[in-house]
């Protein structure tokens, strides 16, 4: 069986037959597809689609008998053509399925190697068969896709949550067996990379932008490590519908200047330009706190139109009703880096909480801190009011992730990365 020191010793060889060719030149990427087998998949398939031969597959994953696959396992497939990037697949202990029209429990089980009881159990399902389109079902992973051979440096990736949601947050680590240096880059914009103190673990914090399309994108990584030649990694990623609901709100014929667009994006670019600030330490430890002691009335990701018109605005925070001038409090130690009054928002704070984690609140009545100052978890830095676009009093709360609004409530559930 292919095990992960055969692949060390075939990268050896490679990197030595490189260096040999060009020493002068900048050493290429290793050349090996991870490949998942898929329902219907067989090797001649396999071997076709990567214009290699059903031979050399199976002497690279030590198949005794080629026509033995299975659905979800992981084959190494050597690459006829360069190609520029290895794929591999992170460890996870779950999958998300959104059911889609005519499906079945029956085809999803088969499709992931399941069965109708597993699922039903694991998704409290008392009637396997009533599942609705849309419904989001959680898979197990298989003892397949929980093992895969990873190519040296890399020990494991993990990701957290195993599948990523349009306005929330997830995060990425690679984990190595030696000293590296990372870089990457998701949904088009560079990773922040913050790596432990020996170079093993490397973890960047995702902050998935709103109306981001339903689909698997790739997170690039190239990993640099010394007298080795770069290895440039693509970590397939699912980003699901966060399913946000719509919503209507009335404002005076005073407010409604606010709702020029370019008032909107002036204000909203600013603060995305400060969000985007990034530095490795981290100020605070675990979970963010709730800002107010008030129930939430508006939550993130809501669409909006007003006074009845389009529904082309988006609820960028979450609204806590809270009554004029009662405290509102730093969710988590950290420093102020805006303590102005903003158009929309009004009356505004926003705090840097380290590793591009920020907190803004608005509409508020007074401001306590000033800029530069240093808080902890839990003062007061101001007081609910209904200053800005407002049409009522309350706190409006949001969390920005590397430049990305998300949505604040998960952060106060569990920590990142």
């Amino acid at each position: 069986m292919f095990n992960r020191f055969s692949l060390l010793v075939l990268m050896g060889v490679c990197a030595v037959i490189m260096t040999t060719r060009a020493q002068d030149s900048t050493p290429s990427p290793q050349e090996i597809t991870i490949h998942v087998v898929q329902r219907g998949d067989t090797l001649y398939h396999i071997a076709r689609q990567f214009n290699t031969t059903i031979d050399a597959i199976a002497a690279l994953n030590g198949l005794s008998n080629p026509n033995s696959l299975f659905v979800g396992q992981r084959l190494l497939v050597p690459n006829a053509e360069s190609t520029a990037t290895i794929t591999v697949l992170p460890q996870t202990s779950e999958t998300i399925h959104v059911v889609q029209p005519s499906e079945t429990l029956f085809r999803i089980a088969l499709r992931y190697g399941s069965t109708v009881a597993t699922l039903a159990e694991i998704n409290s399902l008392a009637d396997p068969t009533l599942i609705f389109v849309g419904q989001r079902l959680i898979i197990p992973a298989t003892q397949a896709t929980q093992s895969a051979p990873y190519p040296a440096p890399i020990s494991n990736v993990l990701l957290k949550p195993s599948v990523f949601t349009e306005g929330a947050t997830g995060s990425i680590t690679l984990e190595t067996q030696a000293a590296v240096t990372v870089s990457g880059e998701f949904l088009g914009k560079p990773l922040n990379i913050i790596a432990n103190a020996d170079g093993t673990r490397h973890a960047s914090i995702v902050g998935v932008p709103l109306f981001t399309e339903p689909a698997t994108y790739n997170a690039q990584f190239t990993i640099a490590q010394a007298n080795q030649p770069p290895l440039r990694v693509s970590i397939p990623i699912t980003v699901m519908s966060g399913n946000y609901a719509a919503s209507n709100i009335n404002i005076t014929a005073e407010q409604q200047a606010l709702l020029a667009p370019a008032v909107e994006e002036f204000e909203l670019s600013t603060i995305a330009q400060l969000a985007s600030r990034f530095t490795s330490e981290r100020f605070f430890e675990g979970t963010l706190s709730l800002p107010a002691a008030a129930p939430m009335n508006a939550p993130f990701g809501t669409r909006r139109s007003y006074n009845g018109g389009a529904l082309n605005r988006v609820h960028n925070g979450a609204d806590f009703a809270s009554p004029p001038n009662t405290p509102v409090f730093a969710a988590a130690n950290g420093r102020v880096v805006m303590a102005d009054l903003l158009n929309i928002r009004g009356n505004t704070v926003m705090l840097y909480h380290g590793q591009g984690i920020y907190t803004l609140y608005a509409h508020l009545n007074a401001i306590n801190v000033t800029l530069g100052q240093e808080v902890t978890n839990g003062q007061v830095i101001g007081t609910s009011g209904a200053t800005g676009r407002a049409t009522g009093p309350h706190l409006h709360w949001e969390v920005w992730v590397n430049g990305v609004a998300v949505d604040p409530i998960p952060w106060t559930q569990q920590s990142f990365p």
